[in-house]
Parts: C-alpha cells; sequence; structure tokens
C-alpha cells in the first residue's frame, strides 16, 4: 500500500493540484489533508484517485470557493468509482456539505469507518455556525443539489460525529438521510447535537448490530423533541420504566453490550439519563458521569437513579437483577455506596474518575496538619470491613479497584506521576465462621496496591478488557485503534 501526506497550511492550493496531476491515476491508497480542502482540490483528487481506501479531508471548504462560486455538479460524481472504506472530514462550510454527503453516497458499498468533525478543533471553529435541513439539499433549489434522498451505508462499522457545533443540523439530516447499517458496531457521539435522534433512527433503519455506543457531552435541539414511541422498535414493547425526558431517550438495542453516557450539558440541568438504560441487562461496560466530575453522583441527573431505589421505582438502581452482566464501570466517587459496586456479583474492573476521601480516624497523620495525604488502601480496608458487618453477605471474588489521581495527593503509593492507583481487592470468608472481636463478621477484606503490568495480568486473568487500566481519561472503546493497540502497550 502507498500512502502519501498533503499538508495544506501555508501551501497554496495550486500547487496542491499540480502534485496530484504528477501522480500517476489510482497510484495513493491513503491521501490525508492538512488544514481545509477546497472543493477544486477534492474534485481533481476524486477523478484522479479512484483507488483510494482511506480518506481525511480535514476542514472542507474554502471561503476562495465562495467567491468564485464553486461547486461540484451532480453529474460530476456519476463517472466516479469510489473505494473508500474509511472517511475523516472536519468542519464543514456552508456550500461544501453536499459535496460531504455524495462523496459518502458515493462510497456507499465500500465505506466502512465514517468520522465527521474535527477532534481536535474547539469553539469557534474554522467556519461560521450554520444549519440545514436535509430537504434543502435535493429541493432543486441550489445548483449542487443531491440527486438522492437516502445513503444505504450496508458496510458501515464505524460512526463517530465530535463537534458539530459549526454544522450544528448534521446529526438531524444524517438521521433523515442514512438507511441500511445492518453492520454497524460501534458509535460515538461527542459534543454534538441529535445524538439521541441519530442513534434511534439508525436503530429503526436496520441498526441492529450496535455493541459499543459512547453519547458524550451531547444536547438534544428543541426542535427535534419527538414521542417516546417513536424512540422504541415496535417490536421490543413498552419502555420498561417512565420517563419526563422523553427525547433523552434510546431505543433497544440488543446487542448492545458497552455504553458510555457523560453530561449532555450544564451539570445542574434536570434532564436525566434513567431511561437510555433500557438495555441494562445486556451491558458489560459502562461509563456513566456528570460534566461536572467532583459532583455525588447520587444527586448527578445521568447517575442518581442508579443509586436511589426510589428513583423509577428501582428499576435501573444497581443490583444484580437490572445489571445481571455488568463487569466493568467508570463512574465518579458514590461514597461508602462504593462497596456496593466492588460487590456487584459480575463486577470485574471499577474505576473511580477521582477519590472523594470520607472522614476517618485512621487517616489523621501526626506531624504537618496542612498534609493531605490519602491512605486509600487503608480507608477501602475500612469500608469493606463496615460493609461486611451486615448479615447476608457474601465472599468477594479478586477484582481490580483503579482510582483517578486527579489531585496530587490523592495517591496509593508514592508515585506523582498521572498512572492511576491500581488495587487488588478481594474478601475471604474466615475458616471459623465466627464474629470476631473487630466486628468482620467472620470475613477478611484484602485490599492490595499493584503496579501497572500487575494490574494487567490480573484483568487477563479474569477476562476482562484493559482498556479502563491507561493513564488519563478512562474510555471503555480506543474507537480509531486496533482492538490490541492498547494491550500491546501494557505488555
Amino acid at each position: 500500500m502507498y500512502s502519501h501526506t498533503y499538508p495544506t497550511t501555508g501551501m497554496d492550493e495550486t500547487i496542491q493540484r499540480l502534485i496530484l496531476m504528477r501522480l500517476r491515476a489510482d497510484q495513493l491508497m491513503t491521501i490525508r489533508f492538512g488544514g481545509a480542502t477546497s472543493l477544486r482540490t477534492i474534485a481533481l483528487m476524486l477523478h484522479r484517485q479512484q483507488a483510494v481506501k482511506e480518506l481525511a479531508l480535514g476542514d472542507v471548504g474554502l471561503y476562495d470557493d465562495i467567491l468564485d462560486g464553486c461547486y461540484v455538479p451532480p453529474i460530476f460524481y456519476e463517472t466516479i468509482q469510489s473505494q473508500i472504506a474509511t472517511l475523516e472530514v472536519g468542519d464543514i462550510m456552508r456550500g461544501a456539505a453536499s459535496t460531504v454527503l455524495n462523496i459518502i453516497h458515493l462510497s456507499s458499498s465500500t465505506l466502512k469507518r465514517l468520522r465527521l468533525g474535527n477532534p481536535s478543533h474547539e469553539p469557534p471553529s474554522r467556519f461560521p455556525p450554520w444549519k440545514a435541513e436535509a430537504t434543502d439539499f435535493y429541493n432543486g433549489k441550489d445548483e449542487d443539489f443531491l440527486t438522492f434522498s437516502t445513503i444505504p451505508l450496508p458496510v458501515l462499522e464505524q460512526l463517530h460525529i465530535v463537534h458539530d457545533h459549526q454544522f450544528s443540523s448534521l446529526g438531524g439530516i444524517l438521521a433523515e438521510l442514512i438507511r441500511g447499517c445492518t453492520k454497524l458496531t460501534h458509535i460515538k457521539l461527542s459534543g454534538c447535537t441529535m445524538a439521541y435522534k441519530l442513534v434511534s433512527s439508525l436503530v429503526r433503519a436496520g441498526a441492529d448490530r450496535i455493541e459499543s455506543l459512547q453519547i458524550c457531552q451531547c444536547r438534544e435541539a428543541n426542535s427535534f423533541q419527538y414521542k417516546l414511541e417513536s424512540l422504541f422498535n415496535p417490536n421490543s414493547g413498552p419502555p420498561e420504566a417512565p420517563c419526563s425526558s422523553l427525547w433523552y431517550n434510546l431505543p433497544q438495542m440488543g446487542s448492545l453490550h458497552t455504553l458510555q453516557l457523560t453530561s449532555h450539558g450544564d451539570p445542574d440541568d434536570d434532564q436525566p439519563f434513567t431511561c437510555s438504560f433500557a438495555n441494562r441487562r445486556k451491558i458489560k461496560r459502562m461509563w456513566v458521569g456528570c460534566q461536572n466530575l467532583g459532583r455525588d453522583p447520587t444527586k448527578c441527573p445521568a447517575t442518581r437513579a442508579l443509586f436511589n431505589p426510589s428513583t423509577l421505582g428501582g428499576a435501573v438502581v444497581f443490583s444484580e437483577n437490572n445489571w445481571p452482566l455488568l463487569e466493568e464501570l467508570v463512574i465518579p466517587h458514590p461514597g461508602d455506596l462504593i462497596c456496593d459496586l466492588l460487590a456487584f456479583p459480575s463486577m470485574k474492573v471499577t474505576r473511580l474518575l477521582e477519590w472523594r476521601t470520607i472522614c476517618n480516624p485512621r487517616q489523621k497523620r501526626a506531624g504537618n496538619p496542612q498534609r493531605q495525604d490519602i491512605d486509600i488502601v487503608a480507608e477501602v480496608e475500612d469500608l469493606l470491613k463496615n460493609y461486611y458487618d451486615s448479615p447476608d453477605r457474601k465472599p468477594l471474588p479478586p477484582r481490580l479497584l483503579v482510582v483517578e489521581k486527579s489531585r496530587c495527593y490523592n495517591y496509593c503509593t508514592r508515585d506523582t506521576t498521572l498512572i492511576p492507583c491500581y488495587l487488588a481487592v478481594k474478601v475471604d470468608r474466615n475458616l471459623i465462621e465466627l464474629d470476631s472481636e473487630d466486628g468482620s463478621n467472620g470475613f477478611t477484606p484484602t485490599v492490595r496496591p499493584v503496579d501497572k503490568d500487575r494490574a494487567f495480568n490480573i484483568c487477563r486473568k479474569l477476562g476482562c478488557s484493559t482498556f479502563l487500566l491507561g493513564a488519563g481519561p478512562p474510555s471503555p472503546e480506543r474507537f480509531w485503534e486496533d482492538a490490541y493497540a492498547f494491550t500491546k502497550k501494557l505488555c
């Protein structure tokens, strides 16, 4: 495979096109443009390099395109035979969106991975914000109108939309156009609008194999609030619990095993995610939390129903019946309820986004009163001892607790790097099951700090993934990386 990268920053568009003309036709398999790419360059690339499998366009459109009245006529695409399997697009200028949609349509039979939006951009973007509706592109009003009203994507496996503040109706337009995504397994929507509408539309259009869904910092637009019954597959029956926030809801997805839901806006926003847990009995990996990581998850709208049995009648509260397959969990520190999570029957790895110390006399240190060192090991042991003081407890098989060190004094060892604390946790039943003098009620908790390599070995023996063991913000899925990339780094 031959690949070439075209850095556009500081390079005249004319020189770019001259380079494309000097290359042999269909010579390149991979093309990556940096900065912004003009419609002229895109059209030349599509015409000359029809063997491209991976294409990254950067931001699409230049102001010169608008000044010169440049557009790509629909008849141009009739001569193109695209083989694009991976397409990445950054911000999209008004007037260039139809070109992007045409490329997606042109590649519909081969496109496996699609990313829209530039993850490296923070608002404001290169282009001013704008909105549109799907009908605007095929009503014949503009010269660059679409000749199709649907985009079938039968082999699409991964869809990623990120930071669509500039083209804020992109998700809604895709929801109107995309059809037949029968092989779609991974969806990641971050910092975008129309997230729930898009997911529901994809499911209704045939995407019944979704395995991993990440919705991060997204908000639905008020103009797309719609009824609850349209969100659920007609064959799946009614929702499992009532919910006032009808447009913050997810359809039934029988194959879903990885779910990430983080706050869709103001951390004090009252819209709950509770009805988004309709697939909880199939979930194995979950990351849920609010925009403010330090907020108590028992009060956060995104997580409160998971800990409060009185919310929704306990329909989604953490319990063996509600979450029978849950193995890996990322969540803000829930206080003393951490033991309930650790004792969850199927749990293998629990990662806390930050540690909130609980007042305990064992953590008072002599000497400098200003020191705030926290002995996480001792604290977890004390919490488990108190938890196992209650009757009807069961031994706890080995599992991992990973603690994010968000502050320099939050550590379990003297290591001050960003690598989190790894704790191997288990609770054994005493040989003589009599109430002991220290109130342990016949159980002995063991909490042991381990290094990264040991944590990886434990994770491998438990049969869980290693995605939650890395430094920095954890993620249930490394979306654009090979499934074994992180494993290789740990070895």
